[in-house]
């Protein structure tokens, strides 16, 4: 039975893709036959002679039908579980179950799927009764060249509404995902003030028991360094858990490159082969002629590692793990198997793994932070969190395919950039001998504020220091020496420091700026980038980076 349309089974729920090296897929809409499944329809008739009109009539639908015909309220309830249809067609009265009953039955095991009735003698009232009680359409028997139509136009709405239903569910998922991001983001703020005293205050005290040179005390000075060490080590995780949030929140400071995903990909192949172990296959099919995307590399290697230590972890008695790459060209209705991928030339890029697989209800809150699968104590639960924060930032998106005992795949979609690719050298640590400048230095976290001033202070430059917006304004205002550079916090309660650099440089022409920050966002142009001219020391910065970012402006390094 069908209407004779070429018939293409769907790949990872969503596109037929090719896997050929640099194979280029153009997917068609999802409402073209050419990728449609065939609808079922279930009909519930005990008239012969008019199911197999039914049967007739549908060869001349505009879309492919396969079809199961009852006659009994056992077979019926038996096919709405097995057969799963799409559509279900029934006639108001069959001997001994009524279509009336058939719809019942339907709303309570199938809700949603829409159901027509198919009867010989049917009123305008009572075909409204049916209309009122949840039936979809009705056809009469003697206008039978009407039912083709009515049945592919009730598809096309149902299958509207789950597309829209769908669509809702993903922006609520995206504004839920952005609330916790702003949380994520708020957090990170605030903790990185911490980390950042914790982690100069030690490296002081850590100087300072390497000077000391009493005999009777080395004995406990080696202790206490010993101590210092871990304190140091332990922040610095701490340090590294605030950067998840903040890439999950899409917050981060990205430096984004014209790249080809295949290079990334052979960037961490070995250091991938290294960690999956050798009872796991690794296979990597890469396209060879991939068009360019805008994206940070550093991060994008990021997200191949977690996404590889997830799959190992996923099969601790041996499997496969599967990258691949592709061009793929979208439209606004076929999304390359990812939902939200944006139109249009893109590139795909695919971890796959034979592991455990997982539920429908554990993938739906697989990216969200601090979720894990993984035992107690075996991860942060924010790993995927972190993939999903760079993926977005990137303009791009990802989705999950899983089942339980079949695996799992990951599918990440780039939009195609066109812009020219840079040529970009690995800078050398900044070294700069201070000339006795004066720095102004805003911040609103006193223990941060006496760091900085500190670090500062040590390597030769005369400080100043204010603990909001106002206050260092009036200090430049009063201050009838050279200032000659501000320092100032991004995030701070009166005023932020976006809104401080301006009025001081209205008060001191030629000032540089320096922007510290955990949380960077007020400053960030599109793509999580800075604005030209603008910099930024992220906290929980070192003594070194304080000093080589205050050097760098000092020396015109980011005149804008």
């Amino acid at each position: 039975m069908g209407s004779g349309h070429q018939h293409r089974e769907p790949v990872n729920g969503g596109a037929k893709v090719g896997s050929d090296p640099g194979h280029v897929d153009t997917l068609a809409p999802e409402t073209t036959n050419s990728l449609r499944r065939k609808a079922r329809i279930l009909i519930a008739e005990d008239d012969a002679w008019d199911a197999k009109l039914v049967e007739r009539l549908l060869t001349g639908a505009d879309r492919d039908f396969t079809s199961v015909t009852v006659s009994t309220r056992a077979a019926f309830t038996r096919q709405l579980a097995v057969f799963r249809p799409d559509i279900i067609l029934s006639d108001f009265h069959i001997s001994g179950f009524s279509g009336l009953d058939a719809l019942k039955i339907a709303q309570e095991q199938c809700p949603g799927v829409p159901f027509v009735f198919w009867s010989g003698a049917l009123g305008d009232e009572a075909a409204a009764g049916l209309i009122k009680q949840g039936a979809t359409d009705y056809v009469l028997k003697d206008k039978p060249a009407r039912l083709p139509s009515a049945l592919c136009r009730a598809l096309d709405e149902a299958e509207q509404r789950t597309h829209l239903a769908q669509l809702e569910d993903q922006l609520i998922e995206a504004q839920r995902l952005e609330s916790l991001g702003q949380l994520a983001a708020g957090v990170a703020h605030d903790f990185n003030n911490l980390l950042a005293v914790i982690l100069n205050y030690v490296s002081f005290v850590s100087e300072e028991i390497t000077a000391a040179t009493e005999p009777a005390v080395a004995q406990y000075l080696e202790s206490a360094s010993a101590d210092l060490a871990q304190v140091k080590k332990a922040a610095e995780r701490a340090a590294e858990l605030t950067h998840q949030l903040l890439v999950f929140a899409r917050r981060e400071v990205v430096r984004p490159r014209v790249l080809n995903l295949d290079s990334v990909v052979a960037a961490v192949e070995e250091m991938l082969r290294r960690t999956l172990g050798e009872h796991i296959e690794f296979v990597i099919k890469l396209a060879g002629d991939l068009w360019p995307v805008l994206a940070d590399s550093g991060q994008l290697e990021r997200v191949l590692v977690n996404l590889a230590v997830n799959a190992r972890d996923a099969m601790p008695d041996g499997g496969t793990l599967t990258i691949d790459t592709a061009n793929v060209i979208t439209d606004a209705d076929t999304i390359a198997g990812v939902p939200g991928a944006p139109p249009g030339r893109t590139v795909r890029l695919r971890v796959s793994d034979t592991g455990t697989g997982m539920p429908a209800d554990v993938a739906q809150h697989i990216f969200e932070p601090f979720f894990t699968t993984k035992p107690k104590g075996d991860g942060t639960g924010l790993g995927l969190a972190t993939v999903y924060g760079i993926v977005s930032q990137a303009g791009g998106t990802i989705h999950i395919s899983s089942e339980p005992g079949a695996g799992t795949t990951f599918s990440i979609v780039l939009p195609v950039t066109t812009e020219a690719a840079a040529v970009i050298a690995e800078p050398a640590p900044y070294q700069r001998v201070a000339k006795g400048e004066t720095v102004l230095v805003v911040e609103d976290e006193a223990a941060l504020r006496e760091v900085a001033s500190r670090i500062l202070a040590r390597a030769g430059y005369r400080v100043i220091t204010a603990a909001s917006g106002p206050e260092a304004i009036e200090i430049a205002r009063g201050h009838h020496a050279a200032i000659h550079l501000l320092v100032t916090d991004v995030v701070m309660p009166q005023m932020l420091g976006k809104e401080v650099a301006k009025r001081i440089k209205a008060i001191v022409p030629g000032i540089d700026v320096l922007f510290m920050s955990g949380y960077a966002r007020p400053v960030l142009a599109a793509q999580g980038r800075l604005d030209p001219g603008v910099a930024l020391v992220q906290k929980p910065f070192s003594e070194a980076d304080l000093l080589a970012m205050a050097g760098q402006v000092l020396d015109g390094h980011f005149a804008g």
